[in-house]
């Protein structure tokens, strides 16, 4: 069942548009991260970006005013459809609205559209 939803959902997402959010690729989020690692070009995602190391991964958050906030996670492509389906059931199969309060606290580049 999670095959058809997630063959539906890679569809809808390649003919949307979500003007200031954006969903990077597998290959672009490696890029960022060697950037952020200091293996790259540097430019100013240094100030937007930076990284944090979760369960032994290197993951690109983007970066808060004040250290006492939790850190908002970048999300691919390829991550997207599992992230929405664990928030979706983590709210006890909520609706719309709980579902994107969670996300939006965790995640940086999720709009409203995109849930």
């Amino acid at each position: 069942m999670d095959g058809k939803h997630r063959a539906r959902f890679d569809e809808k997402m390649k003919n949307e548009q979500f003007s200031k959010y954006t969903l990077t690729s597998a290959d672009d989020y490696r890029y960022v991260v060697n950037v952020l690692s200091g293996d790259g070009d540097r430019n100013n995602r240094n100030v937007k970006f930076d990284l944090v190391e979760v369960a032994g991964m290197k993951k690109v958050i983007k970066t808060r005013k004040t250290q006492q906030k939790t850190p908002r996670y970048i999300v691919t492509q390829n991550e997207l459809f599992d992230v929405l389906l664990e928030a979706h059931v983590n709210t006890g199969h909520g609706g719309e609205k709980k579902t994107k309060t969670i996300l939006q606290d965790k995640y940086a580049n999720i709009s409203g559209k995109m849930i």
